[in-house]
C-alpha cells in the first residue's frame, strides 16, 4: 500500500469553535446593548436633573421672591460695609492730612519762636492771649 506523504488536516473542530466563539461574541454585544437600554430607561425619571425641574416648577414663584429678598439683603449689607470701610478711609486721610499741615505750619512758626530771645517771646505771648 501506497501512503500519501502528507496528512490532511482536518480542520472541522477548529472551524466549530470559530462559529461558537463568534455566536458568543455577538450574543454578548445584543444582551449588553439590550440591557443599557433597559437601564437608561428606568433610571432616566431618577436623574437629579429631573427632580430639580419638577420642585423648580412647583415653587418657581416663591423661589425667586425668596432669591430676590436674599439678595437685595445681601447687596444693602455689602454696600454698608463698604460704606464704613470709605467713610473711616477718609476720616483718617483727612487726620493725617490736618496733622501734616499743622506740624508743617504751625511747628515751623513754634521752632522759630523758640529762637527768639525771651523778651520777644513773652510779646508774642502776650499778643496771642488776648
Amino acid at each position: 500500500m501506497v501512503q500519501p506523504l502528507e496528512k490532511k488536516k482536518d480542520y472541522s473542530p477548529m472551524i466549530l469553535k470559530l462559529i461558537i466563539l463568534v455566536c458568543l461574541v455577538a450574543t454578548g454585544f445584543t444582551l449588553a446593548t439590550i440591557a443599557k437600554k433597559t437601564i437608561l430607561t428606568k433610571t432616566r425619571p431618577n436623574v437629579l436633573g429631573d427632580k430639580i425641574k419638577k420642585e423648580l416648577n412647583k415653587s418657581g414663584p416663591n423661589l425667586l421672591d425668596e432669591i430676590n429678598t436674599n439678595t437685595q439683603a445681601w447687596a444693602n449689607e455689602i454696600l454698608g460695609v463698604a460704606t464704613k470701610t470709605i467713610n473711616r478711609t477718609a476720616n483718617q486721610a483727612t487726620e493725617s492730612i490736618s496733622d501734616y499741615v499743622f506740624d508743617n505750619t504751625v511747628g515751623n512758626l513754634l521752632k522759630q519762636i523758640d529762637k527768639l530771645p525771651e523778651k520777644q517771646k513773652e510779646d508774642i505771648k502776650r499778643n496771642v492771649c488776648k
